[in-house]
């Protein structure tokens, strides 16, 4: 292998874990099996390792698992995968959906409890489940899916959203850019929450 390139990375750090260390480390380790390698990432997270593996497990027999349901929302909604995928993140991810990987979390950071880097490694998912939480919450009332969507009826949600990200902009949870960017063109949003158009679009 002399090199890949890829154009899906958009940032999402603390929910892509395993996706984003296995595509790193399988450039200069080509040869090892990715259960192996992703047995390395999860070892950083110390005596909350297997827990966390638990977690992510968890997340992909659930995006698997439905992955009809998944292209019949999209093209219900009108949602483009990668422009426009917050039209329907509510719907593909609802609330009743975080519940489980909250539990596997909780235990997670019992697990890391005493081990102060493992506790911040755990700390920093859970961040990044918040953040997905918060955007499906805003999405369920903003969406440009739903004629009946209006920022009045998403209000409080869009601002619980957008005072997160301000609290937690610095952590490094997401590319919060890439996001505000997305949202522009899915969500139904007033002029001073709205993402001005990216300079180099798809």
């Amino acid at each position: 292998m002399v090199g890949t390139d890829f154009d899906s990375l958009t940032g999402h750090w603390a929910t892509q874990g395993p996706n984003l260390y296995l595509l790193l480390r399988l450039q200069i380790r080509p040869e090892v099996p990715a259960s192996t390698l992703l047995s390395e990432y999860y070892s950083a997270f110390g005596p909350a390792a297997a827990d966390v593996r638990k977690y992510f497990d968890f997340w992909e027999a659930y995006t698997s698992g439905g992955r009809a349901r998944l292209h019949d929302t999209f093209e219900a909604l009108g949602a483009s995968r990668w422009r426009s995928w917050a039209k329907a993140a509510h719907a593909i991810y609802p609330e009743e959906s975080f519940a489980p990987a909250e539990e596997l979390l909780d235990r997670a950071a019992s697990s890391a409890n005493g081990d102060q880097e493992a506790s911040m490694r755990v700390q920093f998912l859970r961040l990044g489940l918040q953040h997905a939480k918060l955007c499906s919450l805003a999405a369920a009332k903003l969406t440009l899916g739903n004629p009946e969507s209006s920022y009045e009826k998403g209000r409080v949600e869009l601002q619980a959203l957008l005072a997160f990200r301000r609290a937690n902009e610095r952590m490094w949870i997401s590319n919060l850019n890439h996001c505000a960017w997305v949202e522009s063109t899915s969500w139904t949003l007033p002029g001073a929450a709205g993402q001005s158009p990216d300079p180099d679009p798809e």
